[in-house]
């Protein structure tokens, strides 16, 4: 698959198990309504969490959560998507996420496409206070901006748990603001 070399971006949206996705699909739409071409990858929990056909249905694209599904008829299939995208942006990134992507595991298609990437990653993270506090949560950041992650977020406010502090993803169009578009 070529990369886009017109105004408009493909990016491959990552979509993981939290409270938080649902404002993935808020994402997802305003990326499209401003013209870009978007693929989304839902870890296997989030699928269970939020539908992948809502995504399809926004995007106008197949949504994915399957590491070697029906779509992937060649052997490196399962990697092909990253070959199409411009950028790549996981939002909501759980700490469970976040930690396997530091430690270069693959065990689901929306982490083996973000180790086999050659563009830019960003990730808008969505966990409780106490985590995103985490010193093996920080470390992990730590790790990943070292290696040329961004991270979009995450801000304070109202969390799952009814708490309130740092945790709470960026909205939409904040992240989108933080993309180069």
């Amino acid at each position: 698959m070529r990369r886009s070399r017109t105004k408009s971006k493909n990016i491959l949206l990552g979509v993981c198990s939290s409270a938080a996705c649902f404002k993935a699909l808020s994402l997802a739409s305003a990326l499209v309504k401003k013209g870009h071409e978007v693929k989304t990858v839902l870890s296997p929990s989030a699928a269970k969490l939020i539908s992948p056909q809502l995504f399809s249905a926004v995007t106008k694209n197949e949504a994915f959560s399957e590491q070697f599904g029906e779509s992937f008829a060649f052997s490196d299939g399962h990697i092909s998507l990253s070959d199409w995208a411009d950028l790549y942006v996981i939002a909501p990134a759980t700490a469970n996420t976040i930690g396997k992507l530091a430690a270069g595991i693959c065990d689901n298609l929306l982490l083996t496409l973000a180790v086999s990437r050659r563009v830019k990653l960003f990730i808008a993270p969505a966990m409780e206070s106490v985590m995103w506090k985490n010193g093996f949560v920080r470390e992990n950041v730590a790790k990943l901006k070292s290696s040329g992650v961004r991270f979009i977020g995450p801000v304070n406010g109202r969390l799952a748990s009814g708490s309130t502090g740092p945790g709470r993803m960026s909205e939409a169009e904040d992240i989108i603001k933080k993309l180069p578009l």
